[in-house]
């Protein structure tokens, strides 16, 4: 099946009057049967900006969340609490622990007693 111009032209301003009107990248393939690509294509083309849940942190707001991070691993916070808070994904977390020479902190639990000692005497 081959495309006009017109009617690529066409699905071109409906992809971004979606875009505009803030459908994801979902809505508008389900609703015009198009490619992720065609989308992304549309989107440059007419300098759509990203909705904000999707744009990407700024130098200084990832310089701000790397030190709200190091910090909160230093004070032996889990790796959920941090991700719930601030939204830092694992791989990001593990070389901060890294880089700044953090350790893992575990808690230790006692291991349940099997019996197997009585059983033995």
């Amino acid at each position: 099946m081959t495309n006009t111009r017109d009617q690529r032209n066409q699905r071109d301003l409906k992809i971004a009057t979606l875009l505009r009107a803030g459908a994801t990248y979902a809505q508008v393939k389900e609703s015009l049967k198009t490619s992720d690509r065609a989308i992304s294509r549309v989107r440059r083309a007419h300098r759509i900006p990203l909705p904000p849940s999707r744009a990407r942190r700024t130098p200084a707001q990832r310089k701000k969340l790397e030190e709200q991070t190091v910090a909160m691993l230093r004070a032996g916070a889990s790796q959920r609490a941090i991700y719930a808070k601030l939204k830092v994904a694992p791989n990001t977390l593990t070389r901060l622990r890294k880089e700044h020479r953090i350790p893992v902190h575990r808690e230790r639990h006692k291991a349940p007693a099997t019996g197997r000692a009585d059983a033995a005497q």
